[in-house]
């Protein structure tokens, strides 16, 4: 068998995907971190989003704004001579509890939203600095609600209640987009981006399976701040 015949498979394939993994870790782990906060200013979309009654009902769903706020931060390294891997997420918790004599009652909704991304640099000119990206989201939620007066029954309701309440809350999504930024002094520097924007949400019941996705554009302000600069890295 030929070298160019040998495939990589099984352990050999999962070995190289693990060296390639701390590679980029190790080399995240000698830049020092940049952090930033990114501004999408409030729209028209979001009235109508609310005039439309398209929120979650219980403020803590993907588009009421407390777990993907209009200020975001994030935290990010240089990976690599035009790699910037950036992290970031929101959370939000809203919790209800109600006495009536010796009996209580208590709910609870609540999503944690993480956040990856990859920039790449496309100009070399330091004065303005030209990148892509591409990143995902997740909506991971939770839901319960509990009582010192329900029955096995009435409990057995309520976790079905909650759980459909978590099917609606939760997501996946991602982003492709392309941003520049301008250094304002060292270690500052202020950019702007425009981003194609997609959220996939899913919902299943025994009776019917409901699917809804959005797909739009954001444009939002970047301000970052700079541990250490590279010559010539304008990605941050």
């Amino acid at each position: 068998m030929s070298v160019a015949e040998i495939s990589l498979s099984g352990p050999s394939r999962l070995g190289y995907r693990l060296r390639m993994w701390s590679l980029l870790l190790s080399a995240a782990l000698a830049s020092p971190p940049s952090v930033g906060v990114q501004w999408a200013p409030f729209s028209r979309a979001d009235l109508v989003f609310v005039a439309e009654g398209r929120a979650s009902g219980v403020l803590v769903g993907e588009y009421d704004g407390l777990v993907s706020p209009g200020l975001e931060p994030f935290i990010g390294w240089q990976v690599g001579e035009r790699l910037f891997a950036a992290l970031g997420g929101g959370a939000a918790r809203l919790t209800t509890t109600t006495w009536a004599g010796d009996q209580w009652q208590q709910r609870h909704w609540g999503v944690i939203r993480p956040t990856a991304e990859l920039r790449g640099m496309v100009s070399d000119d330091p004065a303005l600095g030209l990148w892509l990206a591409a990143g995902l989201h997740g909506d991971i939620p939770s839901a319960r609600v509990t009582s010192s007066s329900f029955t096995a029954e009435e409990q057995a309701l309520a976790d079905e209640d909650a759980w459909l309440t978590r099917a609606r809350l939760g997501g996946i999504g991602g982003h492709l987009g392309a941003g520049a930024s301008r250094g304002l002094a060292p270690g500052l520097s202020l950019g702007i981006r425009t981003d194609l924007e997609y959220h996939r949400g899913f919902l299943r019941t025994s009776e019917a399976q409901l699917v809804s996705s959005l797909i739009g554009t954001q444009t939002a302000l970047m301000l970052t701040f700079h541990a250490a600069k590279r010559d010539g890295d304008t990605t941050r």
